[in-house]
């Protein structure tokens, strides 16, 4: 507040008035509470999830992807004794999983916000770079995978056409994020676009036959629950109308041991808990309980039936 508002505030009883004196900008760049129609809610301060994994530069890079790993993330932000970000591993970092150094390894200078930015704003700038990469083909707008720095300087991507329609680096997983972005800040246009993309994505046969697993990362699993999801707050039709065939394709291969080991987005865990979501069982209605109990033997039969198992969790099978 003002000199004037502090004094004020004194002069009808308050005893304990300070003058902030580097002002409310320096105040809500720290993420500190701000009050009002432009109050905490409305900034980017109050929807970033903190709790994510951190390392320093010197730390071993072997060392922080066991942690990173047990903490269940698939990326890492390297910190300064300020907690100033100066870096950020990747998958393709923690994939090494080697004896360099963090420093070594990290993508320096991640692009950041303050927590005091409008978080209208944040989603504007976020959709104003996917714009300037949004490509146009036959089957729709796609996205590079990514954007190399030669690339980043000639603005210009050699991706030659869409590539692998996974909810982590693909079509699906953008068109869903400005999706949201559009119903959130009432951009009908870009959602109408975004919808667009997802539903020529799911009809172009050539596209799908990317897809070689069944994972949440990027196999089955997961553009069936992208797509799923996108379809519940679209405007059209569209996308539904591919999603009957998702779901056949992860109903045919949701086996027991299909996923990269146990884990969440590219293991059995996953794809388990795909496959017993509801909105699976409301695609296939009483077809889909059918083709569960008989398209596989053994325990493919059992891991793909909508009912409990032996294993004391309510929902999940025994062969999981």
């Amino acid at each position: 507040m003002s000199p004037r508002a502090a004094w004020r505030l004194e002069s009808i009883g308050f005893t304990r008035v300070y003058d902030y004196v580097a002002g409310k900008a320096d105040w809500g760049s720290f993420g500190l509470p701000l009050e009002g129609q432009r109050d905490s809610g409305t900034r980017v301060g109050a929807h970033l999830q903190t709790d994510v994994p951190t390392c320093t530069l010197e730390e071993s890079l072997r060392d922080v992807c066991e942690r990173v790993r047990a903490a269940g993330a698939d990326t890492c932000f390297v910190v300064n004794e300020q907690r100033i970000v100066l870096g950020r591993l990747g998958r393709a970092a923690l994939a090494r999983g080697d004896d360099a150094t963090v420093e070594e390894a990290m993508t320096a200078g991640p692009s950041t916000v303050r927590p005091s930015l409008d978080l209208a704003a944040a989603i504007e700038r976020i959709c104003a770079w996917l714009d300037t990469w949004r490509q146009e083909s036959d089957h729709g707008p796609w996205w590079p995978q990514w954007i190399t720095r030669g690339e980043l300087h000639t603005r210009r991507p050699t991706q030659p056409g869409p590539l692998r329609p996974s909810w982590c680096y693909g079509t699906p997983g953008l068109a869903r994020a400005q999706q949201l972005a559009g119903i959130a800040t009432g951009d009908t246009a870009r959602q109408r676009m975004a919808e667009h993309a997802l539903a020529a994505c799911l009809s172009d046969p050539a596209q799908l036959s990317r897809i070689t697993d069944t994972s949440l990362c990027h196999g089955w699993a997961g553009l069936f629950q992208t797509a799923w999801r996108a379809a519940r707050d679209a405007r059209t039709p569209a996308i539904s109308n591919g999603i009957p065939h998702l779901a056949d394709q992860l109903i045919a291969r949701g086996c027991p041991g299909s996923g990269d080991g146990f884990g969440f987005l590219e293991g059995d865990a996953g794809l388990a808990l795909t496959l017993h979501a509801d909105q699976l069982n409301d695609v296939g209605g009483a077809a889909f309980a059918a083709r569960s109990a008989l398209h596989c033997d053994g325990d493919c039969g059992r891991t793909i039936m909508v009912s409990p198992g032996n294993s004391g969790s309510p929902g999940l099978p025994s062969a999981w």
